[in-house]
């Protein structure tokens, strides 16, 4: 992995971070976050089936990956297709 290919999954998990709710956020401001989190996952769902997709990453990396999962109440599932659909877009162009 290049240091480029590297700083951008690590700007990429950052600005799914930035984009939630602040921790001593309104209550009704983390519901509304949370509400629409797990309607994007469920019509995501909906449209295409969703397979196993296995690759090694770093300890440190995955450790990282599940810290802002939990801060965030989202799977990290969520967390890396997010991440990679912003990636993937973003270089398909």
């Amino acid at each position: 992995m290049t240091q480029k290919t590297k700083s951008d999954a690590a700007s990429m998990l950052e600005s799914i971070a930035q984009r939630q709710p602040q921790r001593g956020a309104a209550p009704q401001e983390i519901q509304v976050s949370l509400q629409a989190n797990k309607q994007e996952s469920k019509q995501a769902n909906l449209q295409e089936r969703v397979t196993t997709f296995s690759t090694y990453l770093r300890p440190s990396l995955q450790k990282r990956i599940k810290r802002l999962a939990v801060e965030l109440d989202r799977t990290t599932t969520s967390l890396v297709e997010e991440a990679l659909e912003t990636f993937v877009a973003r270089h398909e162009k």
